[in-house]
């Protein structure tokens, strides 16, 4: 009797938590847009050299923040014209923002157009969510976004949706997939929305970390 009473509570147990998952499960689908596929972004600025010729002074490192117009290298440069003496060419940032990623050094020899550094906004990060085509008709702007990042499990984010694209993923790939078997299989297309963030909550967000976000419809 004991034993088919321990039974019976179990059972009761797993039915009660199940429904409550699956009543949980159905709320945040009828009041979000849950979306899984999402990575903290920022506006990356590339610099590059101006001009071919050899870096004499390299002026910056990874972490450093720099100011738009602030001298990041110099570079000489052959003459131009035959007896001149080379020329000095200063390398400069094109916008503020904390470098990165250094890419070169002092002695390195460069091509015009050569990537030598990017930096990006640290104060001014976003969330660009994938979502499925299926579900952009629920993606309204301005709509409350709750996220949740990887890399900080412990915390919780919130922001609203800024920006919804006005293409997918795909339209936007420099080599779209192309079907040459003959058979057509329709893919859900996803379309990315920029979220902006109300705060970081102390946490030190970087470029191209994981995100979960729940949109609000």
């Amino acid at each position: 009797m004991k034993k088919m009473i321990a039974i019976m509570i179990v059972f009761a147990v797993v039915i009660f938590g199940g429904g409550a998952a699956a009543l949980y499960y159905m709320n945040e689908v009828q009041n979000y847009v849950l979306v899984d596929n999402a990575k903290v972004q920022g506006n990356l600025t590339m610099i590059t050299a101006p001009v071919a010729g050899k870096i004499t002074e390299w002026k910056v490192k990874e972490g450093q923040y720099v100011n738009k117009g602030d001298v990041v290298a110099r570079i000489q440069a052959s003459p131009t014209q035959p007896g001149e003496a080379p020329q000095t060419v200063n390398v400069t940032a094109p916008q503020s923002g904390t470098v990165i990623q250094s890419k070169s050094e002092t002695g390195n020899l460069v091509s015009a157009g050569t990537p030598l550094a990017m930096t990006t906004d640290l104060n001014h990060l976003y969330v660009v969510a994938e979502v499925d085509e299926t579900k952009i008709q629920d993606v309204k702007q301005g709509n409350a976004v709750k996220i949740s990042i990887d890399a900080f499990p412990d915390q919780k984010f919130t922001g609203k949706v800024e920006q919804i694209g006005l293409g997918t993923e795909s339209t936007f790939s420099m080599m779209p997939n192309i079907n040459t078997g003959g058979n057509y299989t329709e893919v859900v297309q996803r379309i990315p929305v920029k979220i902006s963030l109300d705060g970081y909550a102390g946490a030190r967000l970087v470029p191209g970390l994981n995100a979960d976000v729940k949109i609000e419809k």
